[in-house]
């Protein structure tokens, strides 16, 4: 009968164990439960405030619509509905200007490059009155001018819309027999509207290959196109092309034949005897004996580039001569 007692309690206090670990384990399992359930809350919470705060910040600044560039929209473009859309610009930086409903500017043209996300402004943008196209770009009192071109005259193709170039012409200055070509620059700093038939300068990828044409077109004042017209049909035109930093304008004298090849040639000799003068002696050189002078006789001296040569004559059936080179 003990025996059957100690053995009941045995399993009794084995059950009670078990019961208790279950209970842990469940304990342990809810506990996780509401921290993960916790964390999850204060996230929503965290990302509401969140909301909540910018919507405040939003209703306390007033903004107004503004139309802007949805993407890049080269120079000469006619825009359109879909290269456009408002969107809610602060009051207080509200550009001078500005549209605030697409469908007004719905073929207008560009006059300049108006990149995505940039407010699309009045000063951007041609008279409605001025039509289409080149003539559209034109600012009042600027004429277009088209210069034939080939891979001499543009610059091998590199010249793009856009771009600014110098003109230079080469020419005889007037009518008279002893008249000789001149070079001058005649126009600085002119812009380039259109290579060909291109008006945009194209996509940047593209930007930095030629672009073979024969036309380029100018914008000029009308005495620079009476000029330009001129130097065209008597002379022959260059483009040189300018950096986009340099707008400065540069006095030059012009170039003829007769002074280009003076100026060349005292150029390399200052090289030159800048040269021989930076020259070291050599004792070689230092230890040379003096050229004895030449006994009296028929003497004649040669010039050969840069080499000086003296023979002399004693008779005619004396053959020998004596040659000495400085």
């Amino acid at each position: 009968m003990a025996n059957q007692t100690n053995e009941s309690s045995v399993r009794l206090r084995r059950a009670q164990e078990r019961s208790s670990r279950r209970s842990a384990l469940r304990a342990g399992v809810f506990l996780v439960l509401a921290v993960v359930a916790a964390a999850g809350a204060a996230v929503l919470l965290s990302q509401r405030f969140d909301e909540q705060i910018a919507e405040i910040k939003e209703s306390q600044v007033v903004t107004t619509p503004v139309v802007v560039a949805d993407s890049d929209i080269p120079l000469g473009t006619v825009l359109s509905i879909d290269l456009l859309k408002v969107v809610k610009w602060p009051e207080a930086a509200v550009p001078t200007g500005k549209f605030d409903v697409a469908e007004d500017l719905v073929d207008r043209v560009v006059v300049t490059q108006i990149y995505k996300g940039e407010p699309v402004l009045a000063s951007k943008l041609a008279d409605p009155e001025a039509g289409s196209g080149l003539a559209a770009i034109l600012p009042p009192g600027m004429l277009a001018v088209a210069v034939r071109v080939d891979d001499v005259v543009g610059v091998a193709g590199f010249i793009h819309p856009g771009d600014r170039v110098d003109i230079i012409v080469t020419m005889k200055p007037d009518d008279r027999p002893d008249s000789v070509p001149t070079s001058k620059i005649i126009m600085q700093n002119m812009t380039v509207l259109t290579v060909g038939t291109q008006l945009n300068r194209g996509e940047k990828k593209n930007a930095n290959k030629p672009t073979p044409t024969t036309v380029a077109t100018l914008m000029v004042t009308p005495e620079q196109a009476e000029g330009l017209a001129l130097a065209a049909a008597q002379g022959q035109l260059l483009l040189a092309l300018r950096s986009a930093l340099f707008d400065e304008t540069v006095k030059t004298a012009g170039m003829v034949a007769s002074e280009l090849m003076p100026r060349i040639l005292n150029k390399a000799s200052r090289v030159g005897r800048g040269a021989a003068l930076a020259k070291p002696t050599t004792p070689a050189a230092a230890a040379t004996p003096a050229t004895p002078a030449l006994p009296p006789g028929d003497i004649v001296e040669i010039l050969r580039g840069d080499r000086f040569e003296q023979r002399r004559f004693e008779g005619k059936k004396d053959k020998d001569k004596e040659k000495v080179t400085q």
